[in-house]
């Protein structure tokens, strides 16, 4: 039996992630003038960050998911890039209205991805977890 912390931390996990990347999207663009003054020389930073913020959301939605609902889990990954997909959506429109920040279709494109690399891992690693189990008879020793 699973702890009720551990349900608890479980559920709320993803929404504390959301709180965290709601609270990056709402500070005005001036906040990070000098943030990123040693990366300069990386590429597409701001679509990378978006990658990668929504790889964890995604993943802690999809962990939640497996927890919880029984059902396929490659049905449970495309409800996690959804769900991560609307939530991303949501913040483009929120950070439109925030000063001196915009919203961007290629920002929801690099959620998405980050979002799509993070299901995909996690079904690779659960397909191996599977195949490890599975216990390999020798038709010869019959």
């Amino acid at each position: 039996m699973i702890a009720k912390s551990a349900i608890a931390l479980r559920l709320a996990a993803p929404f504390a992630w959301m709180g965290f990347i709601y609270a990056l999207s709402d500070r005005p663009a001036g906040d990070y003038e000098g943030a990123s003054g040693f990366l300069d020389f990386v590429p597409a930073l701001d679509y990378i960050v978006h990658g990668g913020l929504y790889f964890i959301l995604a993943s802690l939605i999809y962990l939640t998911l497996v927890s919880f609902v029984p059902a396929r889990r490659w049905l449970l990954a495309a409800d996690a890039v959804v769900l991560a997909l609307m939530y991303g959506s949501l913040d483009e429109w929120h950070q439109s209205f925030v000063g001196g920040r915009s919203s961007s279709p290629l920002d929801i494109l690099a959620d998405v991805l980050g979002a799509s690399v993070a299901v995909t891992l996690w079904l690779v690693i659960g397909k191996i977890r599977t195949q490890r189990r599975r216990v390999y008879v020798d038709p010869g020793t019959i």
